[in-house]
């Protein structure tokens, strides 16, 4: 889903509604998908169990929790960018450069995440997810501060959909952090 929103940002001005309906119905299913893992894991803690797995199946519950959080983000992202063609909103060769480097943080957070969802995770892939998440929380805080200030001298709205997309990307990068630490705690060592 996140490869939808990168593919529909970087393409020139066309009719977005095919794209973002199919991305649309990704996000739907990710949301069913959400409450039946939810309701199929809360049956599972109802069961006597001992403390170690209601603590597993916990961070399940957190880790779809986060996902689900996720596919929310990259749809909001989807629909900012559909503003963006639809109102035909110019972003400026600078707003573009700074989406896309704290676009490649956001995915290496999340191709990490992939990578190690249910595994076992080394303390230094743990530690490398904070980082991108601290340097994503950092690089959405510097870019949104250059875009106030631009504000008096520019179009506001495009700067307040550059600081929203902007916000979304670091959220998404926080729920790939979530996620992380969730999964580890799932696994046991054998």
């Amino acid at each position: 889903m996140f490869e939808g929103f990168i593919k529909i940002f970087d393409q020139p001005a066309s009719d977005l509604s095919q794209e973002v309906s199919r991305l649309k119905k990704m996000e739907d299913e990710a949301d069913h998908m959400m409450e039946d893992i939810i309701q199929y894991l809360v049956k599972c803690v109802a069961r006597d169990m001992n403390h170690e797995n209601a603590s597993r199946v916990a961070a399940m519950i957190r880790i779809v929790s986060e996902l689900e959080e996720a596919t929310d983000c990259i749809y909001r992202l989807v629909k900012l960018t559909e503003r963006k063609y639809n109102k035909g909103y110019q972003f400026a060769d600078h707003h573009v450069e700074k989406i896309g480097r704290i676009t490649s943080v956001v995915g290496q957070s999340l191709q990490t995440v992939e990578s190690y969802l249910l595994k076992k995770t080394p303390d230094e892939v743990i530690t490398a997810v904070e980082s991108l998440e601290k340097k994503s929380k950092k690089m959405r805080k510097s870019f949104n501060k250059e875009a106030i200030k631009r504000m008096s001298e520019g179009d506001i709205r495009v700067e307040m959909l550059y600081t929203d997309i902007n916000s979304q990307l670091k959220a998404l990068a926080n729920h790939a952090r979530g996620v992380m630490e969730a999964s580890d705690s799932v696994v046991t060592e054998s």
